[in-house]
């Protein structure tokens, strides 16, 4: 089943920032759960849009039975709550925000037993004053499609990943073995980073691995380019389906108006 979560436009006073957005996730064609999460928000509140911005959300969950689905749904509720409700600047408060999510994924991983073992991978965006605020862990993925340049600006946390950097062999079970994730453990390292020229027309693209393993760049660089959002989401989705659709698939794409 597709679900679409949110599909909005936004603009603030300070820099006249327009921004469009669309969230879509499907269970795929095998698997029983929908272990995907996302969030995509546009502040109603003037104030809360000027300060904050616009916030979007993708958690992948991983653990047995229902866990993986507790904690993803977690990561984004928790993101969501404390990076709104925090008091500090924009990057500060998304970093607090994956390191409380994080611990509280953890402590109920340790208490509750139908959850021991649970995590999830989680990438994040921020809009705010013509800038791009990210954090990201695990292997979801967040892409920039500008000018024509399809770019991934996330570095995926897997072994094979992590040892490819290294420049040593790679085998091909070693793709999915993540070498960090959200709720496994007390302390988080995660990636963050700002992108602060951020262009008219640019589109951002944040995704589980159910899209990329079965879309190549060059595939996405293409379907991310369709004009409507809602087509662009849709189709990317229904050709990973086509394609076996193995593994639950997510998809949120924000295009700076």
């Amino acid at each position: 089943m597709l679900l679409t979560k949110l599909r909005r436009r936004s603009k603030t006073n300070r820099n006249q920032t327009l921004a469009t957005g669309i969230a879509m996730t499907d269970k795929g064609c095998v698997r029983k759960l929908n272990e995907d999460a996302v969030e995509l928000i546009f502040p109603g509140r003037r104030e809360a849009l000027s300060e904050k911005g616009v916030l979007a959300v993708l958690a992948d969950g991983m653990g047995g039975h229902q866990a993986g689905e507790v904690a993803s749904q977690m990561a984004v509720d928790i993101i969501k709550d404390v990076y709104y409700h925090h008091p500090d600047s924009p990057e500060k408060s998304l970093n607090r925000a994956f390191s409380e999510a994080n611990d509280k994924i953890f402590k109920m991983s340790q208490e509750r037993d139908h959850c021991k073992g649970m995590g999830n991978t989680c990438s994040s965006i921020v809009l705010i004053d013509q800038k791009l605020i990210f954090c990201h862990v695990g292997d979801s993925r967040i892409y920039r499609s500008q000018a024509g340049k399809f770019t991934q600006i996330t570095e995926d946390h897997t072994l094979a990943a992590e040892l490819d950097r290294a420049g040593r062999e790679v085998h091909s079970q070693q793709h999915h073995i993540l070498s960090r994730a959200m709720g496994i453990g007390t302390e988080l390292d995660f990636q963050s980073g700002i992108i602060r020229r951020i262009k008219s027309a640019d589109r951002y693209l944040i995704c589980s691995d159910g899209l990329y393993d079965l879309i190549d760049d060059e595939e996405l660089s293409e379907l991310i380019s369709i004009k409507t959002l809602f087509l662009s989401a849709q189709s990317m989705i229904a050709l990973a389906k086509h394609r076996g659709g193995h593994d639950n698939i997510s998809v949120i794409i924000l295009e700076i108006n």
